[in-house]
């Protein structure tokens, strides 16, 4: 069945603030929707349109004057004169808003006719927030942004919040969160539980386990820097595959090809300094609020202070290096092959290839994130390409693997073997949703 612009305004007009938004209803909704869907069907001197709109209110675009207090605090650039939205202006004026950067800011008239009426700065915090590049989110403006995120694809968020999305012509309320829940999260949670025991056993129970929401932290730690590397692969527009296997079994590799073996640890790494990092700050920052600041103690120790600041360093260079590593190990992915990785995100070669050609007949597309078999639809082997048939190959023949294709059209899928069943997810989860 197609899915169409105005299919996805249904669902969407739903779930937006629509009362506190002056003579907006379905009509403007949809001709919005499928202004994006259109403009992102066009090109611009041979390159592909992206760019985010902001829906927001000239006469009140700033939510209030509070928010000026952070000097990084987005501001709207009035245009001289508002310009129609349409595909032909929306095109042109995609090159200069670039989404790490800038929106741009439309909204409609009494007669709902739909404008562009100005640009929105500093929409570098908003894009790093939604690709898991910062742990700090910054105010969003507006009622609720349309991100046109590549051919046939548009999606609406409401803040942070993916509200719905349509790729071509399939709609999606949200991906699958398949690193976290299901099979492949289940695969996961073996190295997982190694990256949690490592960084308790080096600081000791007693620091550790004073907070319970570390175990969820570093959790999402481990899983948020796999999506950042398939968000930075899927950046790149060239495709791209990662191929994770169990650590430590030497089975998997007598089907592999490795043209470029390294042995890069260093992802691995930066995530055990990071936690420790992240833990030892803020077992400091506690000592100071339950010991200091309740009681009428005038005088702080000079050197617990000074924990504070050496580790709140500490953890900012951790964190950096940790993107160091993360679009290190995703440039990999531009030579031809795929990236090898184990379960520690430990990378053993790029440039690999797959030593199988039979052919399978038991693949199936999940319909949810558990690949629960009263979801699953059986799938023609045939349909896909040779990066897909590969990866698809290598799954079955070795269970515990995972394999995550990056098209160039940028779809993500997801490849696991489940008992009998090769498994393949599309539209999975990797941004924040």
């Amino acid at each position: 069945m197609n899915h169409y612009p105005a299919d996805l305004a249904e669902i969407v007009f739903e779930k937006l603030p629509v009362r506190d938004i002056r003579n907006f209803d379905m009509d403007v909704l949809s001709d919005l929707l499928e202004t994006a869907y259109f403009a992102s069907l066009c090109t611009e001197e041979a390159q592909p349109i992206s760019c985010t709109l902001t829906f927001i209110d000239p006469e009140s675009p700033d939510p209030g004057p509070l928010r000026k207090l952070d000097p990084d605090h987005w501001r709207c650039v009035e245009l001289d004169d508002p310009i129609p939205l349409n595909v032909n202006n929306l095109v042109k004026l995609a090159r200069a808003a670039d989404q790490a950067s800038s929106h741009l800011a439309v909204f409609h008239g009494d007669g709902n006719e739909l404008f562009i009426w100005g640009m929105i700065d500093q929409a570098n915090r908003y894009r790093s927030y939604l690709d898991l590049e910062t742990d700090a989110g910054a105010d969003v403006p507006g009622y609720f942004n349309v991100v046109i995120s590549g051919i046939g694809s548009i999606l609406v968020y409401k803040n942070y919040t993916l509200v719905g999305s349509i790729r071509r012509n399939i709609i999606a309320r949200r991906g699958y969160n398949v690193m976290e829940i299901g099979p492949i999260g289940n695969i996961f949670q073996t190295s997982i539980l190694d990256y949690i025991n490592d960084v308790r056993s080096s600081l000791g129970e007693a620091i550790f386990d004073k907070r319970k929401h570390w175990r969820n932290t570093l959790g999402w730690n481990w899983t948020s820097s796999l999506r950042r590397i398939l968000i930075n692969i899927q950046a790149h527009h060239k495709g791209g595959s990662l191929l994770i296997i169990p650590h430590g079994e030497p089975q998997p590799y007598k089907d592999l090809n490795i043209k470029y073996g390294i042995r890069y640890d260093r992802l691995s790494e930066a995530l055990n300094g990071l936690a420790e990092a992240s833990i030892m700050r803020s077992d400091a920052d506690e000592e100071i609020h339950s010991q200091y600041l309740p009681t009428d103690r005038k005088h702080m120790p000079v050197l617990l202070h000074l924990d504070i600041v050496l580790e709140g360093a500490h953890e900012a260079h951790r964190q950096s290096e940790l993107t160091g590593c993360i679009r290190f190990i995703s440039a990999l992915s531009r030579v031809d092959g795929l990236v090898l990785l184990d379960g520690k995100l430990c990378v053993r070669g790029f440039g690999v290839e797959i030593n199988s050609d039979e052919y399978l007949d038991n693949v199936y597309l999940a319909g949810d994130t558990n690949g629960s078999e009263q979801f699953l639809s059986k799938l023609d082997f045939n349909h896909f390409g040779t990066r897909h048939r590969s990866m698809m190959r290598f799954c079955q023949k070795n269970p515990g693997s995972v394999g995550f294709v990056v098209s160039q059209d940028d779809d993500i899928r997801a490849v696991t073997r489940e008992g009998e069943r090769l498994i393949v997810w599309e539209n999975i989860e990797v941004q924040l949703t």
